[in-house]
């Protein structure tokens, strides 16, 4: 009964390794930082990368003279 949970556990954590992508693919473009600037500066301050990947703000809600 050990050996079977020991194979059910290593079978699950192997499909779990193997499953794993990154949810955005690596850039060789001008987006990547130069060597030397591997900070989070770098992606944060892009301006080109964050409109790639942020999520859009939803609008505010209407004023309703209250406040």
């Amino acid at each position: 009964m050990k050996q079977m949970n020991f194979f059910i556990i290593a079978s699950l954590a192997l499909l779990f390794l193997l499953g794993c992508t990154e949810k955005y693919p690596n850039k060789t473009e001008s987006s990547t930082p130069v060597l030397g600037q591997s900070n989070c500066e770098v992606c944060h301050l892009d301006k080109e990368l964050l409109k790639e990947v942020a999520d859009p703000l939803p609008p505010p809600p209407p004023d309703d003279g209250e406040g």
